[in-house]
């Protein structure tokens, strides 16, 4: 196998799990989080709040909120980065947008937020750490989260030691197609 058929492997293998998350974000968002008044933290929340509040489809503010975010911090995470944040971005948006044109697929959980919470948080928690796993940033506020890194490749996660608060550390990746 070259090694021009093998990079172009892994960049179709990356941006297909780009789109399966961010497909699976905007399923768990539109269909758990909007139906149970369930809001998100960061520009997710903010995006949410907005189609509350003023009717603004997700599908339409947020792009224009996370390239904002992502022009702001362009030169912090690189041009490969931030391409690949803006397909997560609009695919976001195609599948939000396909989503709202039907009704939602699962039960309204509005009379159990803790399990809407839950259920729409493993929805969401998946679709970012896919997309994340494939370089990019699904929303704006994970772009920001990838600012304060500055390293390359990082994994962020609890400090390695103890310490007497919750402290998370970001150090370089052992490997640069791996967090782990």
């Amino acid at each position: 196998m070259n090694t021009r058929y093998k990079g172009l492997k892994a960049a179709l293998c990356s941006y297909g799990m780009l789109v399966v998350g961010t497909a699976v974000l905007a399923f768990g968002l539109y269909n758990i989080h909007r139906q149970s008044n369930i809001t998100e933290g960061g520009v997710l929340g903010l995006v949410l709040f907005l189609n509350h509040w003023l009717g603004v489809s997700p599908a339409v503010i947020s792009p224009v909120l996370d390239i904002t975010c992502y022009l702001i911090g362009f030169r912090f995470l690189g041009g490969t980065f931030a391409r690949r944040s803006l397909v997560a971005t609009l695919s976001f948006a195609g599948w939000y947008a396909l989503l709202e044109q039907f009704p939602p697929l699962l039960p309204s959980m509005a009379a159990h937020p803790v399990v809407a919470a839950v259920c729409g948080g493993c929805f969401v928690g998946l679709g970012v750490g896919l997309a994340v796993r494939a370089g990019a940033a699904p929303g704006g506020g994970v772009a920001r989260a990838e600012w304060r890194c500055p390293f390359p490749t990082c994994w962020a996660g609890p400090s390695p030691g103890p310490t007497s608060s919750p402290t998370w550390w970001c150090w370089p990746s052992p490997s640069p197609t791996s967090p782990w």
